[in-house]
């Protein structure tokens, strides 16, 4: 799709703890749903509600290697900010979050819906297949699948701070803006 108005893309290649690879995955999903969420202290509602930094921002938490993870944000530039002021606000929040935290309580309601979440899909056959192949393209074993409940409600709301903590640290990073062709 063309680029309507300019959206800056800050990508960040972090350094995440990695004490075994279910607690990490599952601190990981936690923090982005958080991340992703409108949740009080959340990005929209710190950066967007509260700041006016933009219309919206989209944030994505993804596991590269063992120990390695990238940071994708988007925000649209539709907010008369200039680049460095948006890029300076988003990585003011990551250190703040890093420094704060989220709430056990915000934890376990993000938990509950994921796992909610995961009843529900496993009522649709495409999407049970979806979550089978998922899995295995993480070089799960399929026996591990049964499993992964119980060992997502044992992530602790250390291990989702610890993350967040690796977020916020200084780190190799990416920044451009897309903006729309020239007529």
């Amino acid at each position: 799709p063309q680029v309507q108005n300019p959206v800056l893309i800050l990508q960040k290649l972090v350094t995440v703890p990695e004490s075994d690879r279910w607690s990490s995955r599952g601190a990981r999903l936690l923090l982005a749903d958080f991340l992703q969420s409108r949740l009080d202290g959340s990005p929209h509602e710190v950066l967007v509600e509260g700041a006016k930094l933009a219309t919206g921002i989209g944030l994505d938490l993804s596991r590269l290697a063992p120990r390695q993870a990238a940071l994708t944000v988007r925000v649209p530039l539709d907010g008369g900010q200039p680049p460095e002021k948006v890029v300076e606000a988003v990585e003011a929040y990551l250190r703040d979050l890093g420094r704060a935290g989220i709430p056990a309580e915000t934890i376990d309601r993000l938990r509950t819906r994921r796992l909610e979440r995961r009843v529900l899909a496993l009522a649709e056959p495409q999407r049970v297949a979806d979550e089978v192949i998922d899995w295995l393209s993480g070089n799960d074993r399929f026996e591990d699948l049964a499993l992964w409940p119980d060992r997502f409600r044992a992530v602790s709301a250390e291990q989702v701070a610890a993350y967040a903590v690796a977020l916020a640290e200084p780190s190799r990073r990416v920044v451009g803006v897309l903006t729309p062709r020239e007529p």
